[in-house]
């Protein structure tokens, strides 16, 4: 039976609202499995929204399930703040490992992995409304991923009895589900989390899906576009011309003009896919409220998902809209801008930050620097018009899986992390 207890920083978005700090957060980690559980409490001296703290690991021996896999184990993150100005939210994540069905043969073939998140307010005695409506929203999503991991180890074992008759060798096509949530956004106006599925259920690829969450702290209420947007036709026009600027050769090469693009977007978000009727009064969408959004520091985050916008290599498309660009469009109540934050995403999309204070956003990407075969010979950062490099120190296969940008005290550093969680390059701008 392994047993194990790792201290570790939540993936996703610790901000402060309108501009408020906190203070040095303590940090427990709290791992189960079977019954066994440990904890690990540090203090740690961090900054004013993020911490961190040493990972260690214990094993004991465990005699294997006969036809089954490992037991499901939980991590739990809980990070809290010892002193701050207002009495914001505090959140957990609690990661429950699904373990990995086996074959029933001696070969003992991994069919199956499961994994998923479930996502807690701690203080909920302050945030009773969130706390409830965050609950109901894990509890869907928990169903959502039993329902979809039976029918995918039901057919793992189908597609296992098949294959096994008639080839040899070790079995190459695991079956997997995981869902994931990441913060965006956590203070006392708005609680913001994408909600991420993935999997693979056999043919060429896999399936991603990412939903956006987004629910007021105060009410529990979760907002549609309508509640936080006051001019959908605007809207639509500024998402057209990032759309054009950013993705043009993803979304298709076919379309020319910013009329194409909205085209693009109604057709996607309004009546097509979504029950919504995008009627067109004078050159404007009436109604467009499909598009999947978060706020993240200093606006709010527009994405797509695979065949939304384009084919699935295209990949998924992201659009932000900082408040300091749209004056006026989004509701007031939902505004939050300044304070320190620390964000992860995915690579080669752009983001969008006002790193000069101008009230215009400047667009951030990342990207490997490639040699003719192929390989890793350093890491780019693209800040509008300036390009930033590094040097590749570690291996030429080492790609950027993940970008990180923090704010803190007014600089902005970017970090690029391989898929291992090794950091790859620090770059300041």
């Amino acid at each position: 039976m392994k047993q194990r207890m790792i201290a570790a920083v939540c993936t996703a978005l610790m901000l402060t609202a309108c501009g408020n700090t906190a203070a040095p957060a303590a940090v427990t980690t709290q791992v189960t499995d079977t019954g066994t559980s440990a904890v690990q409490s540090s203090e740690t001296s961090v900054s004013e929204t993020t911490a961190s703290a040493a990972e260690s690991e214990t094993e004991a021996s465990t005699a294997p399930s006969e036809t089954t896999s490992s037991a499901a184990s939980e991590e739990e993150t809980t990070v809290t703040a010892e002193e701050k100005p207002a009495a914001l939210p505090v959140y957990t994540i609690q990661t429950t490992d699904g373990g990995t069905v086996t074959s029933e043969d001696d070969a003992k073939a991994a069919l199956f992995e499961g994994k998923f998140d479930t996502l807690l307010i701690s203080n909920a005695d302050e945030y009773p409304l969130l706390s409830e409506k965050l609950s109901d929203i894990m509890k869907t999503s928990h169903d959502e991923y039993s329902n979809e991991s039976e029918g995918l180890i039901s057919t793992a074992k189908e597609h296992y009895s098949n294959y096994s008759e008639s080839f040899t060798g070790e079995y190459p096509m695991q079956y997997y589900c995981t869902i994931d949530n990441s913060v965006t956004r956590c203070d006392d106006k708005v609680f913001s989390f994408i909600n991420s599925e993935e999997g693979y259920g056999g043919g060429v690829h896999g399936w991603n899906m990412n939903i956006g969450k987004n629910i007021d702290s105060q009410t529990g209420e979760e907002l549609a576009l309508s509640d936080i947007c006051t001019d959908i036709p605007r809207l639509v026009d500024i998402l057209a011309e990032k759309l054009e600027n950013d993705y043009s050769e993803a979304v298709t090469p076919d379309y020319q003009s910013l009329a194409d693009y909205r085209e693009v977007l109604t057709h996607a978000y309004g009546e097509d896919l979504q029950g919504y009727d995008a009627t067109w009064e004078d050159g404007t969408v009436t109604h467009f409220d499909g598009m999947n959004f978060v706020f993240v520091p200093d606006g709010v985050m527009f994405f797509s998902n695979s065949y939304d916008l384009t084919f699935y290599a295209g990949g998924t498309q992201y659009l932000t809209v900082l408040f300091s660009e749209a004056e006026g469009l989004f509701n007031e109540r939902y505004i939050s801008v300044g304070g320190d934050f620390l964000i992860k995403y995915e690579p080669y999309n752009p983001f969008y930050i006002d790193t000069d204070n101008d009230g215009r956003g400047v667009k951030i990407t990342s990207e490997c620097i490639l040699d003719d075969e192929w390989k890793t010979t350093g890491y780019s950062v693209k800040v509008g018009d300036k390009e930033y490099t590094a040097d590749n120190t570690s291996g030429p296969d080492d790609y950027i899986d993940i970008t990180e940008l923090e704010r803190k005290d007014g600089k902005y550093t970017i970090r690029l992390y391989s898929s291992d969680s090794e950091l790859l390059a620090e770059i300041t701008i």
